[in-house]
């Protein structure tokens, strides 16, 4: 036939089969009656026949019709809230992102790019980072990066969208590095040489900050060390003894010594303000939180004392005995106090009340040292062993072997632990791994580090370096953190380091 025939609303509709023009034009005739006759329907009566049309469809055509739905159904509300007036809400849900999927908005389209340049949600992925990750907090501190998060683009105006969408990676990439070598790469070495003349060699103690290094030497003087030149600027002395342990803080240094003293320092004037003399021998450890100050010592006590920190001065307030022989280590929180002792016990007191609570026993030999977080002990030993302890349970959790002599110093964070021995060795140790007893013994020790000629007495570390100290005179400085450009080129930098690219 030539001609088709269609009835719709009381009408004959031909739809002929002439040229292609004459067919499109009486289709779209159709499609208007045809629409016409939809808009008069009810919504029921709609659906009801949108319904009979799908039954009727093909597969091939059930399929266009449904990518045609989901199309229709997807709204871009982050292009459309900033066109009426709502740009913060857009702001705001794209903040929820992380890194990978800002990366990937961006891409979608030019206006969900230019929500996310307005709204510096770069900038604010940082600023979230240094809050909840200490790795980037301690990063910016260390490459003095951390003012690009104060200043705003009118006080600096390198400080872009673009500039902060360029440093993330460089940031994030930066922390794989320091991480990657603390297992595998070689760490840069500062050495301070204490130079200690005649046969008193030997720094027993030290602790550091960002801006500067107090040690304590065997010749009975403590020495304060610029953390950037490593040049001694000051030197305390006050002591008859060796300088066995000290602690500081913002404003004073507590030192305990084999002179059976324990001093109270005022860091300001670098002069000491009080001696307290309770104890009878050498006072082997020292440790302050707040206004509590505790001591150990030689003589088999523990002394806890109350500091007034307005006039950097103490008071006895009670005494722990209950070791049989010298008290080599102390620490406590709020909850404990965690003692180590050369009678080959680590005993458990209560923090509020004094009282005893538990005994540890596994050692074989005096226990030399701990570092005790939460409700884990770690211990080093002149058995030449490292011992994990639960504190709630009082068990052993782990044993780690490898130091050939006494293990002199110990410390731990989240994922590692830190052990110094008079066999010279650093050694580094997974943290995690130690605690799942599921894991070999044999796989525990990530690497060791050996360049001091004498025993290791002392160890701090944080994420970036480890600052050790030994009986050869020396501090070594070990630094796992790749240093690149000079900060004061951070800008250059973070634009034209081709090298670092967006981790999407």
């Amino acid at each position: 036939m030539d001609l088709d025939s269609e009835t719709m609303d009381g009408k004959v509709v031909n739809v002929s089969n002439g040229t292609s023009d004459d067919r499109n034009s009486q289709v779209q005739g159709i499609k208007q009656i045809g629409y016409g006759i939809f808009q008069k329907m009810t919504e029921s009566e709609q659906l009801e026949f949108l319904q009979d049309v799908f039954e009727s469809l093909n597969q091939p055509q059930l399929r266009k019709a449904q990518e045609l739905f989901s199309s229709l159904l997807q709204k871009d509300f982050i292009s459309l809230l900033p066109a009426i007036g709502l740009e913060d809400i857009a702001e705001e849900i794209l903040a929820y992102l992380d890194y990978k999927s800002l990366c990937a908005a961006e891409l979608v389209s030019r206006q969900w790019k230019e929500v996310i340049s307005y709204s510096k949600l770069w900038k604010r992925q940082i600023e979230h980072k240094i809050k909840t990750d200490k790795m980037w907090k301690g990063l910016l501190e260390r490459r003095g990066w951390m003012h690009v998060t104060t200043q705003t683009q009118t006080e600096n105006p390198l400080l872009t969208s673009e500039f902060y969408r360029k440093l993330y990676p460089k940031i994030y990439n930066h922390i794989k590095t320091v991480k990657r070598n603390w297992i595998e790469g070689d760490p840069a070495f500062k050495i301070i040489n204490c130079n200690t003349n005649g046969e008193s060699k030997g720094v027993y103690c030290l602790q550091y900050d960002n801006s500067k290094i107090i040690s304590g030497h065997r010749d009975n003087t403590i020495k304060v060390w610029d953390a950037k030149s490593l040049e001694c600027k000051q030197m305390l002395t006050g002591h008859t003894g060796s300088i066995l342990s000290l602690q500081f803080d913002s404003n004073i240094l507590v030192t305990g010594s084999s002179d059976s003293t324990v001093r109270i320092w005022d860091l300001y004037t670098g002069t000491m303000v009080t001696a307290l003399n309770y104890h009878r021998e050498p006072v082997l450890h020292v440790r302050f939180i707040g206004a509590v100050l505790i001591s150990s010592s030689k003589d088999q006590k523990i002394a806890v004392w109350s500091i007034n920190r307005q006039t950097i001065t103490a008071s006895l307030q009670t005494v722990l005995i209950g070791h049989r022989a010298a008290v080599n280590a102390v620490e406590f929180d709020e909850n404990y106090i965690v003692s180590a002792s050369g009678d080959r016990t680590i005993k458990v007191w209560s923090a509020k009340t004094c009282e005893f609570v538990r005994t540890l026993k596994g050692h074989t030999r005096g226990v030399a040292c701990i570092h005790y977080r939460g409700t884990l002990i770690v211990s080093g030993s002149s058995d030449n062993t490292i011992r994990l302890w639960d504190l709630d349970s009082g068990g052993c959790l782990r044993v780690l072997e490898g130091h050939n002599e006494l293990v002199r110093c110990i410390r731990f964070d989240e994922t590692r632990i830190i052990s110094g021995a008079y066999d010279g060795r650093i050694k580094v140790w997974d943290l995690q791994a130690a605690l799942n007893p599921l894991i070999s013994s044999n796989v525990l020790c990530l690497r060791t580090l050996w360049r001091h000629t004498g025993r290791v007495f002392r160890l701090e570390f944080d994420d970036f370096q480890i600052m050790s100290s030994s009986h050869d005179d020396l501090i070594i400085i070990w630094d796992f953190d790749e240093q690149g450009n000079p900060l004061e080129a951070v800008h250059q930098a973070v634009f034209e380091d081709s090298e670092d690219k967006m981790i999407c």
